[in-house]
């Protein structure tokens, strides 16, 4: 009888913990296939005519169709762009071979002056369509009709982040085309690899700055981001020398140059060493070593030239844990697999912000007692007048997170923004902070109300102005941020009782705190698209049961 109740028992148990079917696991995978392209005009990605008053989308269809529409906003009018079998029958007559009047081998629209005239572009081709004789004709040369941008020929950084927006670069060069942003320290951070005949998109704000070069690190231009998505052609040979400096020094990929154009910093031996206008280099560092040293993307110079700021980083330890693959593929024998691995109480990598004055070549020393335990220090940004920097601590543990002011003359340190908290800070979903350097403000994302929300600082002060946003809601991210306006365009949830807690929404409200609106209201989740000017928006919303 035992025998038996142990047997029901444990088949039981089998049932319970089985695995499921090989058929089962291959239905799961092919989920995301098997319900690919079942829904269709769910989406519309705007672009945009210069004047903002109307804007092209092409909306695909079932069986590999598409169509392109036209919206005026003006008048609140939708239609489609043009007479598609018209089209399709004169580009078949052009072209030589039949075009299907659903898959018009249209890539793009461009708008013109003329309200009636719009440019087609097609494969290497392009065509200039009059919208109400019908007329089509094909652009001989690109000059005075492209709307691609020249690329300058000045090396800098980045000196704002405005509004988010996109650009398309094209390669018609003979060589394979690398993209680097060029951050605010001068640091080039390689993005892309764009092959020959081949179009590349490329998220970005207003103001970044975009380098491309060839394989060689030969330039061919910046790039600096513009509102209106536009297209920028690379073309032509590199320039042998690379881009030159407005001092006509050549820049260098590994090398961060001052503002005023009279230093290079640059790394050798894990120390950071200058270089003037005349070559002469000199170490400005010497306590660094290959356990703890400094790097390129450590560099940080104030805004007057005159300072540096850097980070040393001293390596982490190494802990290696091994784990054994028992019954690997392609063989009998079971298969020891190791990595590193931190646990609590390991040394991690130790970040230590450092100061040097140029002029003196000297270390000035910086009160270590605001950041004595670092998990990360980041966000290191210098103020104007480049009397201070400051940065962002994140205490090991994530318990305390600071903004620390450093005099930029006697090192003393003070704080800014502070945040405890007894159990954890969200660090790495809800820390945001944005300088407003002409009103010596500062931005900052808290949860420390319950409520992640948004707080203005006043810098100078060391203290909090107000709270700008407030309610049994939460911001999810922010934007963009119309400094001139002094309005805030983020996202909530929550801000709907009625609705799903989890859905996205869009709001805007003054940095006062005045004036909140919320910008959506459909029950679901929405995504929205500005006009460049930011007088319009598309917004579209869905959820699971209503696409």
């Amino acid at each position: 009888m035992l025998g038996s109740t142990l047997f029901v028992l444990l088949s039981t148990t089998s049932q319970l913990w089985a695995q499921g079917s090989l058929q089962d696991y291959e239905r799961s995978a092919n989920l995301r296939e098997r319900f690919r392209n079942k829904v269709f005009t769910a989406e519309i990605d705007p672009h945009w005519g210069s004047n903002n008053q109307r804007f092209w989308y092409r909306h695909n269809l079932p069986d590999d169709r598409w169509k392109f529409m036209l919206v005026n906003v003006e008048t609140a009018t939708l239609h489609p762009a043009f007479d598609y079998k018209h089209l399709a029958e004169k580009l078949s007559r052009v072209i030589g071979n039949e075009v299907d009047a659903e898959k018009l081998p249209i890539e793009r629209l461009d708008f013109t002056d003329q309200e009636d005239i719009i440019r087609l572009h097609t494969e290497r081709r392009i065509w200039v369509l009059d919208l109400t004789s019908g007329n089509l004709r094909e652009v001989i040369s690109e000059a005075g009709v492209s709307s691609s941008v020249q690329l300058e020929n000045t090396l800098r950084s980045t000196q704002r982040t405005g509004e988010e927006t996109y650009v398309t670069f094209r390669n018609e060069a003979k060589v394979s085309v690398q993209l680097f942003w060029v951050d605010s320290n001068g640091h080039q951070r390689r993005y892309a690899s764009i092959p020959i005949n081949q179009e590349y998109e490329q998220h970005t704000f207003v103001g970044h700055i975009w380098l491309l070069t060839d394989d060689q690190k030969r330039h061919f231009g910046i790039y600096q981001a513009h509102l209106h998505n536009p297209l920028v052609v690379v073309e032509g040979e590199p320039l042998e020398t690379g881009t030159e400096e407005p001092d006509g020094k050549t820049a260098e990929p590994e090398t961060v140059q001052s503002p005023n154009g009279q230093w290079i910093a640059l790394i050798n031996q894990d120390n950071i060493w200058l270089r003037n206008q005349d070559g002469k280099e000199f170490q400005l560092s010497h306590d660094g070593n290959q356990d703890n040293g400094y790097s390129q993307d450590s560099i940080y110079w104030s805004l007057d030239s005159k300072k540096l700021a850097a980070i040393r980083r001293r390596k982490a330890e190494e802990h290696l844990v091994h784990i054994i693959e028992s019954s690997p593929s392609g063989q009998t024998q079971p298969k020891l697999h190791t990595f590193n691995y931190l646990k609590p109480g390991d040394c991690i990598e130790h970040q230590q912000p450092r100061l040097f004055d140029i002029g003196s070549s000297t270390s000035v020393p910086i009160e270590p007692n605001l950041f004595s335990n670092p998990w990360r220090i980041n966000h290191l940004h210098w103020a104007e007048d480049s009397s201070e920097f400051f940065f962002l601590y994140n205490q090991r543990g994530h318990q305390i997170q600071r903004i620390v002011a450093v005099d930029a003359n006697s090192g003393k340190v003070e704080s800014v923004v502070e945040e405890k908290s007894d159990t954890f800070i969200d660090y790495s979903q809800k820390t945001y902070l944005n300088w407003l350097d002409d009103s010596h403000e500062l931005i900052w994302m808290s949860e420390h109300n319950g409520w992640n929300h948004l707080y203005l600082y006043d810098v100078q002060k060391r203290q909090l102005k107000h709270q700008i946003t407030d309610g049994k809601w939460i911001v999810r991210k922010v934007e963009y941020v119309d400094e001139e306006r002094r309005k805030i365009c983020f996202q909530a949830s929550g801000i709907y009782p009625e609705q799903d807690p989890y859905y996205i929404h869009y709001c805007q409200v003054n940095l006062d705190g005045s004036n909140l609106v919320f910008l959506t209201e459909g029950d679901g989740t929405h995504t929205i698209q500005w006009s460049p000017d930011r007088q319009f928006l598309v917004d579209t919303w869905s959820r699971v049961d209503q696409p």
